[in-house]
């Protein structure tokens, strides 16, 4: 077993991810805004040329990477048709676009056939055979299909003249890397750079770079890892597995470990706040209820919660990077589940926190018997998702305290600590009694202990 840094891949990556971005701007802007994430300010120019800049085919552009929505997936030509990321691996831009000139024309047929056909049949898996199809087959489950028109068209043009279609879009891509060569050129060897110091990181600290990425990682079960660094969507986190899953692919962006630290990833602490915040929001919350029933695909999901794909998306993608989830990607389906070890490993944390021994099971008894526990579940997530509240509450259930104490151990002010006491109060995970003419908090272990016990019951 091997890792290799695939350098040559670079030129690649950067021509096709700058297109893609490029074709779809806005929509990268809002993206990056939801993620609360900044474009490079080098990126955004290379764009905004992209956008303006009147030598490049718009409409080529456009038809191959302009984002369209599919049954709820959001996809382009180019990804649909071009296997571009396996095709890429270890080959240079000319090399690349060699293969796509070159390419089986009844292999493609095939594919986009039996693609069109797990979407007819809404199945993940439909038995793929080596017959050749033919061009009314395509045309004829074309029309069953409720897509895209721009789509569709896009589909039938490259069916028509696979050939024909594959060496325009050679060419499309052989000219735009020569209108962009001199932009291009500054991020390639950015590229270069971080790759070199991916590799020395690779050599000295072994798979944990790899494990920081994909934490269940296990090397023994491959014969070769691929890692290809990613410039222009720097903070990229991806990885494909590839010959039938002999071998993965890794993505790494330049600033992947950014994500790391805004979400709080790098202390059991700050992870846990992460999860509460994260789960405070409503369409997470639903993800990961619905996912507690069974594993689902993206569009399950977005149909279930009358979300977009898009929204689904950016949902799933931050929960599995917190680890709430695990992906599994079979065939052109990525299926979520709950990952059972970061629940466990979430209600270990929250007890050594708030110095619970144990779960009690009368304890438990006594809750699924309470009217409103759905509200009471709630309303605890929603306050205890502030980590100026998580913090108050810790100190509390280590002692009791009073404002004046508080404020000094916060560094706040008396009016914040008694708005952050009063959340905490009515929604009854602290209690105050008068004792001297001082007002003291204590913590009402009882109700915390009855929370992560509906926490566990929800999500384990």
């Amino acid at each position: 077993m091997a890792i290799i840094v695939d350098y040559k891949n670079i030129e690649i990556d950067n021509l096709i991810m700058s297109l893609s971005m490029g074709a779809n701007l806005q929509d990268t802007y809002d993206l990056y805004a939801q993620y609360g994430l900044t474009i490079d300010k080098d990126v955004k120019k290379l764009l905004k040329h992209i956008d303006v800049n009147k030598k490049i085919d718009r409409i080529m552009l456009n038809k191959l990477f302009k984002n369209y929505s599919t049954k709820g997936r959001d996809t382009t030509l180019f990804h649909y048709v071009f296997s571009w990321r396996q095709w890429s691996i270890g080959k240079d831009l000319d090399e690349f676009l060699n293969y796509l000139e070159n390419i089986d024309e009844n292999k493609i047929l095939n594919k986009i056939y039996y693609k069109l056909l797990r979407f007819y049949k809404d199945k993940e898996h439909v038995e793929i055979n080596d017959n050749e199809v033919k061009i009314e087959e395509v045309i004829e489950l074309l029309l069953k299909l409720e897509l895209n028109t721009d789509f569709k068209w896009g589909i039938l043009e490259v069916c028509w003249d696979v050939k024909g279609f594959f060496i325009k879009c050679s060419e499309f891509l052989r000219e735009t890397r020569k209108i962009l060569e001199n932009k291009l050129q500054f991020f390639d060897e950015k590229g270069r750079q971080w790759g070199k110091e991916l590799k020395n990181r690779i050599d000295n600290e072994g798979f944990k770079i790899i494990k920081s990425v994909l934490d269940d990682f296990s090397e023994e079960e491959y014969n070769n890892i691929f890692v290809s660094p990613r410039i222009i969507d720097s903070y990229a986190i991806d990885w494909n597995h590839i010959n039938n899953g002999e071998e993965i692919y890794f993505y790494i962006g330049e600033n992947f470990e950014f994500l790391n630290d805004k979400f709080g990833l790098e202390s059991d602490k700050k992870w846990v706040q992460t999860v509460l915040k994260n789960l405070s929001e409503s369409s997470r919350l639903q993800i990961m209820t619905l996912l507690k029933e069974k594993p689902r695909y993206g569009v399950e999901l977005a149909e279930k919660l009358q979300l977009t794909n898009a929204t689904v998306t950016h949902h799933s993608t931050i929960l599995n990077f917190i680890k709430l989830i695990d992906d599994t990607r079979i065939d052109n389906r990525t299926y979520f589940k709950i990952r059972k070890s970061s629940i466990d490993k979430f209600i270990d944390i929250f007890m050594s926190e708030f110095n619970i021994q144990q779960l009690e099971k009368d304890v438990y008894e006594t809750l699924i018997q309470e009217e409103d526990i759905e509200n009471t579940f709630l309303n605890i997530l929603k306050c205890i998702s502030d980590s100026s509240r998580y913090d108050l509450l810790k100190l509390i259930s280590e002692k009791e305290m009073y404002g004046g104490e508080l404020a000094q151990a916060m560094s706040l002010s008396v009016g914040s600590i008694s708005y952050h006491t009063s959340s905490l109060i009515s929604c009854g995970l602290i209690s105050k009694k008068r004792v001297s003419g001082r007002v003291y908090y204590e913590t009402n272990k009882e109700n915390l202990i009855k929370w992560i016990m509906m926490f566990e019951d929800r999500f384990r």
